[in-house]
């Protein structure tokens, strides 16, 4: 038996990202702030940049 699901939906996709060091330590940052996940700092940041182009 796995872990517990955080969400109603799997997560089961893998998506590996190449950074530079700033880039690492922003989101490092940004996850140490608000508490949340890097993964969670990463889609918090894709759903700001939609509604900005729905706009």
């Amino acid at each position: 038996m796995g872990r517990p699901l955080k969400s109603s939906e799997p997560k089961n996709i893998s998506l590996h990202l190449r950074l530079t060091q700033e880039e690492a330590e922003r989101i490092k940052m940004c996850s140490e702030r608000t508490g949340q996940s890097r993964t969670d700092v990463i889609m918090q940041g894709i759903g700001l940049l939609e509604k900005e182009l729905q706009k």
